[in-house]
């Protein structure tokens, strides 16, 4: 995607912002093909789920025991796209969630049954709008990577086991990502009341990384995970700073004429 848009555009760099699973593919690019950092010029991460063991998220901690080491359930759940996108699950979702008095709690209780109910920020006016993409699918392997995460505490590759892991790596136990070669400019943004990417492990990550321009604890104690892209004062609090940075990075490369 990022050649993708340098090519069509003519740029030679471009600005990143990715929240959760889209922070993780930018540690994780940045990481293994650091030829990419030389095409960011500043790399937004909101919610960053990298280090994730004291993670508490319901779905994660609940099917750690299961999925969080290779084996049978592993074995059994891996390689299938789990809750993918429907055509006519979306249209009776646009249907329910019309905005209608009768169907517009219904929605607002199967949100709430996916997200949790801990979204005081939540502007459930956009609800409507969200079901006409979400769910959207994913690789079950995706999830399982994740829930692997948080039981080895480390931000490493995916676990196939002694096995394939020998084949795959040389190694028993799977690499953990270089991030010492992450050096794109990069901004991090994480709120308190985050289940899915903690305070106490996003604050692991001072350590790895080379070039932290802005590390920021919003201060509302509860913001969430969602609310990065759902709260009523996404704009004022995400928003515009992530924007203000990009525009500043732009007039002071103006002003030195790159």
């Amino acid at each position: 995607m990022i050649d993708y848009i340098l090519e069509t555009t003519g740029e030679s760099k471009l600005h990143y912002a990715g929240h959760s699973q889209g922070t993780t593919v930018f540690f994780v690019m940045g990481s293994m093909r650091p030829e990419y950092n030389d095409k960011i010029k500043t790399a937004h991460m909101l919610a960053p789920p990298i280090f994730m063991g004291n993670v508490t998220d319901g779905l994660v901690v609940g099917l750690a025991p299961y999925v969080g080491t290779p084996g049978v359930g592993s074995d059994i759940l891996g390689s299938q796209e789990f809750i993918p996108h429907n055509y006519y699950v979306q249209r009776l979702l646009d249907t329910a969630c019309d905005g209608s008095p009768l169907f517009s709690k219904y929605c607002e209780v199967l949100f709430l049954m996916w997200a949790g109910t801990d979204n005081t920020n939540l502007n459930y006016t956009i609800l409507p709008q969200l079901v006409e993409t979400h769910p959207a699918g994913i690789s079950s392997n995706q999830g399982i990577h994740y829930i692997q995460e948080h039981v080895s505490n480390e931000f490493r590759q995916f676990d196939y086991g002694y096995s394939k892991n020998m084949k795959k790596y040389g190694q028993a136990e799977p690499p953990n990502y270089p991030l010492e070669n992450i050096s794109a400019n990069m901004y991090i943004y994480y709120g308190m009341a985050d289940g899915s990417a903690t305070y106490m492990d996003v604050q692991r990550l001072p350590e790895h990384l080379s070039n932290i321009k802005y590390f920021k604890l919003i201060d509302d104690p509860n913001w969430g995970h969602l609310d990065f892209i759902f709260a009523n004062q996404v704009k004022e609090t995400i928003n515009d700073p992530v924007i203000g940075f990009c525009m500043e990075y732009e007039a002071s490369n103006a002003m030195r004429g790159l």
